[in-house]
């Protein structure tokens, strides 16, 4: 393949071809100026002929004249006597001092060598100019390949939070929380085919400095902890062919539509927040089925889980070895499309499967599970779907409605955790209301933006979302710097936004109120017990972007 450092040796040899032509060129001027050693050589027959056919002419003048004295035809030389039969002058001395007139002084070549090398120089110069200029133009197409981005969000939260269970209720006022995130993102086109993203995240309350623990990994971005930096994203794109796609890593999960829609930003994330938002890690093929549908992709993905706990760097093999429960193991597809002719919409229908839901080695309270463990508490299924529409008939207002069914199939084990005294605590899959029975969960959630139609770049935004969740709607979702995982909610949730842009792109305000009802509280494991308790927060946020 050729390469620009190739370029000087191919013009070189370009310029060396011409350069002989024109050292051909100067050598025949050479020669015709009597420079050649062999110039008196090739003359001498020349002289010798024409000295021939001179006294072949004038035999009858030679005989009748006699030959000068002690001077024979035969040692004069061809060249005085051929000129001397034809008129010339003579004389040797004439005939070299018109040589020498004729001839090119040795200054005029040494001028002439000094102007090619010149040329030759000025070349050399044009072409390490050129092979310059294109390293700094490979250099700029490697940084037009590097795109870096981020974000800067300081929120302040007020919570009342009021329940209901205790006796007349009781009421408690959680104000003025500060909190502030930085995200940091870089996108990078390792070549044609193969790309690298990745986002650098850290979260922290103001002036605390105390480390909260973290027991999923799918969280440890998602709320105040310290001010160092987290990877909440790490993953390659490797296009195989224009329509089929390689994804590993841990992806872009969090905030997936329609949560731009709140967070005024771009889409950000690949699945809908009814189906995970959460950070997880995956290996996943993505196909293009634009031949059937514009715009119309089909994701496969798998999702494994480790749960090691004894790890000894010292150890040759506890790096492998766990706590006697093998990985977890989810798999799942999503299919995206777009409805023609409607205007900017997305649609997407998933599913993901669990045919083993593994147990967690998990402490509670501080106290960790009692073995034997179960290697199964039993099997699960989530579909979900998801519409939304955008600025509909160019009216600026933007709808959206999504939908999570879930299936738990426990298989009749528990997790035990004895707290002494007697007191143990049973964990089974989503539920103690009994281990043996099959739980099903749905989630509804919707919304609406609207865009004011005037003041263009800084047109202010209304927002509005609802969701609600049944007693075993068990979410893959994580809380927000709103401090609340509002989608995970098992009972009924409002939220009403105002968004104020401030810097077209860059910066902007958020003023909104949440008000959260909870019917009942609980996770994957349970008891998935009745609470009567209500939440609400009013909050400031400032958003900065570039």
């Amino acid at each position: 393949m050729w390469h620009p450092a190739h370029l000087p040796r191919a013009l070189l040899v370009a310029l060396a071809l011409s350069s002989s032509t024109s050292w051909a060129a100067e050598a025949g001027e050479a020669r015709a100026g009597g420079l050649d050693p062999t110039a008196a050589s090739s003359d001498a027959p020349r002289a010798l002929a024409i000295a021939s056919s001179a006294s072949s002419s004038s035999t009858s003048t030679s005989a009748e004249l006699p030959a000068p004295s002690g001077l024979a035809e035969s040692a004069l030389p061809a060249r005085d006597l051929a000129a001397s039969q034809v008129g010339g002058e003579g004389s040797v001395a004439a005939d070299e001092d018109a040589r020498r007139e004729d001839a090119p002084s040795s200054a005029t070549t040494a001028e002439k060598l000094q102007k090619l090398q010149a040329r030759i120089d000025a070349l050399e110069e044009d072409l390490d100019a050129l092979v310059g200029s294109q390293d700094r133009a490979i250099a700029e197409l490697n940084r037009d390949r590097l795109h870096w981005f981020g974000d800067y969000r300081l929120i302040v939260n007020n919570f009342h939070v009021y329940d209901r269970e205790q006796g007349s209720g009781s009421s408690e006022l959680f104000t003025d929380l500060w909190t502030h995130r930085l995200r940091l993102g870089m996108s990078w086109e390792i070549m044609d085919k193969v790309r690298f993203y990745g986002r650098l995240v850290f979260m922290k309350n103001f002036g605390e400095l105390i480390e909260k623990p973290i027991f999923f990994d799918s969280q440890t971005t998602r709320f105040p902890r310290d001010t160092s930096l987290r990877i909440e994203r790490a993953y390659i794109d490797w296009f195989i062919t224009d329509w089929f796609v390689f994804t590993a890593g841990r992806v872009a999960a969090p905030e997936g539509p329609p949560a731009e829609l709140k967070e005024n930003t771009e889409r950000s994330a690949t699945w809908g927040v009814q189906m995970v938002e959460a950070e997880f890690e995956v290996v996943m093929l993505t196909t293009y089925l634009t031949a059937l549908l514009p715009d119309t992709y089909l994701r496969l993905f798998y999702m494994p889980f480790s749960s090691v706990t004894n790890i000894d760097p010292f150890d040759d093999d506890s790096l492998f070895r766990d706590i006697g429960i093998s990985p977890m193991h989810a798999f799942g597809s999503l299919l995206e499309l777009k409805i023609p002719a409607i205007g900017p919409n997305l649609v997407q229908v998933g599913v993901v499967y669990n045919p083993e839901f593994k147990t967690r080695f998990l402490p509670l309270f501080d106290t960790l599970p009692k073995a034997p463990f179960p290697n199964t508490l039993g099997w699960f299924v989530s579909a979900s779907a998801l519409i939304e529409m955008k600025d509909i008939a160019r009216s600026g207002l933007d709808l959206f409605a999504a939908y999570n069914f879930i299936y738990l199939a426990p298989s009749g084990d528990v997790v035990l955790y004895d707290f002494g005294d007697g007191f143990e605590v049973p964990l089974g899959l989503a539920s103690l209301d009994d281990p043996n029975d099959e739980h099903t969960g749905h989630m509804l959630y919707g919304g609406a933006r609207y865009t004011v139609p005037f003041l263009q770049d800084y047109a202010p935004k209304l927002g509005f979302e609802t969701n609600y969740g049944t007693k075993y709607a068990v979410m893959f979702t994580s809380p927000s710097d709103q401090k609340i995982n509002k989608l995970a909610t098992r009972g009924l949730v409002f939220e009403a936004y105002y968004i104020q842009p401030l810097v077209k792109d860059h910066l902007f305000l958020r003023f909104g109120g949440l008000h959260v009802i909870r019917q009942f509280e609980g996770s994957f494991v349970g008891p998935a017990t009745p609470t009567n308790e209500s939440i609400t927060n009013l909050y400031v946020l400032l958003h900065a972007g570039w």
